[in-house]
């Protein structure tokens, strides 16, 4: 019978023959107690000893990861607000065309992509214009508030002073992201 020992050395009880950081001598003490200062056999790599159990330490926090996490869900976000990017391209025509519309007091001859909506809506030109103003209006908002989070999020991450810290301005901008989303 072999006897498994953890990543740190702790004993973990019997194994098979075939399990990698395992050893044929056994321990005195098969406690595989997790209450930090309970005593719990310890492989030093010739004998187990009785220590004092100590909690492992917890990993690092992979900051890159995270703020690579936050870049990749405002992507998502913002694809799922305007749409794919050649879509967008077309929105701004019909912002820019709407806009210009407004400025002349909706007078003069309908832009194309404002009139396109009136007729798919069966509104008036005028309703058409304001309603792609309004809705560009909201649309750059959301893209506004979305770099936003993203940026202080990532920067709140890189410079967080702790692990930690680093967590939570990683939940915050993860929340932020997910309110704007619904």
């Amino acid at each position: 019978m072999r006897y498994v020992y953890d990543f740190y050395g702790w004993y973990a009880g019997p194994c098979s023959d075939n399990e990698q950081r395992s050893t044929e001598t056994a321990p005195a003490n098969i406690s595989q107690a997790t209450t930090p200062g309970q005593l719990r056999a310890n492989w030093t790599g010739y004998e187990w000893l009785d220590l004092p159990y100590q909690l492992p330490p917890q990993p690092a926090i992979d900051r890159v990861a995270l703020t690579a996490d936050i870049d990749r869900r405002a992507d998502a976000l913002r694809l799922a607000i305007v749409g794919d990017p050649v879509r967008v391209e077309e929105y701004r025509l019909a912002r820019d065309e709407a806009a210009a519309y407004i400025a002349v007091n909706y007078t003069g001859t309908v832009p194309p992509t404002v009139q396109a909506w009136a007729t798919a809506k069966s509104w008036a030109a005028k309703r058409a214009a304001d309603d792609i103003a309004a809705t560009a209006q909201a649309w750059e908002s959301a893209l506004y508030a979305i770099r936003s989070i993203r940026l202080i999020g990532k920067e709140a991450v890189r410079s967080a002073a702790t692990d930690t810290a680093a967590q939570a301005a990683y939940d915050t901008a993860l929340a932020q992201l997910a309110a704007i989303g619904g």
